[in-house]
C-alpha cells in the first residue's frame, strides 16, 4: 500500500463514518420525538379519563 491507497481508504472509511453517525443522529432525534409523542398521548389519555 503506497500513501495514496492509504489516504483515499482512510477519506472513504471516514466518509462512511460521517454518513453513519449522521444517520445515528437522526434515529436518535426519531426516537427522542416518539418518545415525547407517548408521552404526549398518554397524558391525554388520562386527562380523559
Amino acid at each position: 500500500m503506497d500513501m495514496r491507497g492509504n489516504f483515499i481508504l482512510r477519506s472513504i472509511l471516514l466518509e462512511f463514518l460521517f454518513i453513519f453517525n449522521k444517520k445515528l443522529e437522526s434515529n436518535r432525534i426519531a426516537l427522542i420525538l416518539t418518545k415525547q409523542k407517548i408521552k404526549k398521548q398518554k397524558s391525554l389519555f388520562q386527562n380523559f379519563h
